[in-house]
């Protein structure tokens, strides 16, 4: 397992699992610096799924506890560059008991509908 660290209060564990990555998300993104290196993070991290031909993505973002708008919008634009070019399959795991994953990813549900949800309380 990786970790990748976007600030003193947020990182992300990658794991590839033959071909199957999962990145599980943990802490607070709350500022515009945290949300620039998950930018920054994310872009590269697309990129090199891309040269590895990954099939399988996975998200779990029950270890995250909040994310402001500019870091939702910065998802909300990962999520749909790697579903307009249906390069690999995408799993999104959150918890509807917190608030902001569950408005949050009802609305991406709307919006990318080739993306699957899956609501999970526990981590």
């Amino acid at each position: 397992m990786e970790t990748f660290s976007i600030s003193d209060k947020a990182s992300i564990n990658i794991t590839d699992d033959t071909g199957i990555i999962t990145l599980i998300w943990h802490g607070i993104v709350d500022s515009d610096y945290a949300n620039s290196v998950m930018r920054d993070f994310l872009m590269d991290f697309h990129e090199k799924c891309k040269q590895k031909s990954i099939t399988q993505l996975v998200t779990d973002f029950r270890g995250m506890k909040f994310m402001f708008s500019s870091g939702i919008k910065t998802l909300i634009g990962w999520f749909k560059l790697f579903s307009d070019e249906k390069r690999y399959i995408g799993t999104i795991v959150y918890n509807n008991r917190i608030r902001w994953q569950d408005v949050t990813f009802e609305s991406i549900r709307i919006i990318l509908k080739d993306v699957e949800l899956v609501n999970k309380e526990s981590t």
